[in-house]
């Protein structure tokens, strides 16, 4: 989509000696338009301080977090059981989100099914001596050329489940097992000092399914049913609530991808921005990190939306969070991305926005604001991703970075910390007189 006015003059397309500018890493086409033909070529552009492997990384990471933190508030606010875990895809937490809400059903279903399945009439042949049934076309003809003493060759009929639906149905069953076993083998694969008390209930879980399932297939009657792969309806049973129900549970578990949030069309921008992916990725593990360490999102950015609709990253983006009581004293915080600190005296700080700067630099990547119970400003965490490599972060210059972090540590300043009567003791006390309250400054960087 960008076209070059021709000229006598050389137009650089990339140049690696340029490093000021944000090339975005990717494969791209170049259409060169001449009066009598149309000619092609490629241009690669690799991403600096990360292998492609590490930036293909990076990128799932970023979009497995946001799914399972979304995902995770979601179940939460909506009273179901949470099963977030990074160590899973998003198609295998769907998956024990449809299973957690389906097995009532499936037991009861298992239950009947296990005791009364659908058969039907099948006739056959057979030697007998009982003389009720009519002699036909078959047993005259068979009885023609072999004879038994006493017994006639007659056809009679008994109850088989090998029928359509029943063969359909042990399909279904299979697949729904392998599933099942897939996201076994995926739970099994996490260490269990890293997995949460809901993840194993999921796991006991699947040992359920798994064992009524085998049981069912192996030792009940479907053992006696063909596995056919041809036949595809199950017209005969569309009434029986047994045999829907295994048919709506393998086609949610199957068309899962079908309905997976997308994102939005500004992500595929991130995605080749590197610089932009790794603050993006910054902001999601600090927000992923606060609730390894028990604080609950509450709204803002995919915390907002109950549908699941993951909208970009803009800047100003304000996630809240707050204890979730394993602390003794309630924290509430805000975590801010690429967030510009606008007033430049005191007199223009408010109390929702408490900050005020003395310095050029006044837009941290991530910024994490410290509030009380009473929704009392206490401090500052300031920090910022930075692209590039560590031994060019550690001085002062253009390229370093100790300048802009001394500048957010000491001339981010707030006048608003501990300012309520319950803090008067605390105040005199303890805190010193100054107005920078920045408790602590961090970069973060690749590797």
């Amino acid at each position: 989509g960008i076209y070059i006015t021709p000229s006598d003059d050389p137009y650089y397309i990339y140049n690696h000696n340029e490093n000021e500018n944000k090339y975005l890493p990717g494969l791209y086409r170049l259409k060169l338009v001449n009066q009598s033909t149309v000619k092609y070529s490629w241009l690669k552009i690799k991403p600096k301080f990360l292998t492609e492997n590490l930036l293909e990384v990076m990128k799932q990471d970023v979009e497995n977090t946001v799914k399972g933190l979304a995902r995770s508030f979601h179940a939460n606010t909506n009273g179901s059981l949470s099963n977030y875990s990074s160590f899973l895809t998003f198609e295998e937490i769907e998956a024990l989100t449809i299973l957690n809400n389906s097995y009532k059903d499936f037991n009861l279903n298992t239950y009947f099914l296990s005791h009364s399945p659908r058969v039907r009439a099948g006739s056959y042949y057979h030697w007998t001596r009982n003389k009720k049934r009519n002699l036909d076309d078959k047993s005259i003809k068979k009885m023609s050329i072999k004879k038994y003493d006493k017994e006639l060759y007659l056809k009679d009929f008994h109850a088989t489940v090998d029928i359509s639906e029943n063969r359909v149905l042990k399909r279904l069953l299979l697949e729904i097992l392998q599933v099942i076993m897939n996201v076994k083998k995926s739970i099994e694969k996490i260490p269990k000092n890293l997995m949460s008390s809901d993840l194993k209930k999921d796991f006991t879980l699947l040992q359920k399914y798994s064992s009524k399932l085998n049981y069912l297939l192996k030792e009940g009657w479907l053992r006696k049913v063909q596995i056919v792969q041809k036949e595809k309806g199950i017209s005969n049973a569309y009434l029986d609530y047994r045999y829907i129900f295994f048919k709506d549970l393998n086609w949610k578990l199957k068309h899962i991808s079908n309905f997976q949030p997308q994102f939005s069309r500004q992500y595929q921008y991130y995605w080749h921005r590197t610089d932009l992916l790794y603050e993006i990725w910054g902001y999601i593990k600090v927000i992923e990190a606060l609730k390894g360490l028990g604080f609950t999102p509450v709204k803002g950015w995919i915390f907002d939306n109950v549908d699941l609709d993951f909208q970009e990253l803009k800047p100003g983006t304000c996630v809240e969070m707050k204890t979730n009581g394993m602390y003794k004293h309630f924290m509430y915080l805000k975590i801010k991305y690429d967030d510009e600190v606008l007033p430049e005296e005191e007199e223009k700080v408010t109390l929702s926005n408490p900050l005020w700067h003395s310095s050029p630099h006044n837009r941290p990547d991530i910024r994490i604001e410290i509030y009380d119970k009473n929704m009392i400003f206490q401090s500052t965490i300031i920090l910022d991703t930075k692209y590039r490599r560590l031994k060019n972060m550690n001085n002062f210059g253009k390229a370093g970075i100790v300048e802009q972090l001394n500048a957010y540590r000491y001339q981010l300043l707030s006048p608003y910390p501990f300012r309520a009567d319950s803090y008067q003791k605390y105040n005199l006390f303890h805190r010193k007189n100054e107005d920078h309250q920045v408790i602590d400054v961090a970069a973060l960087y690749p590797g």
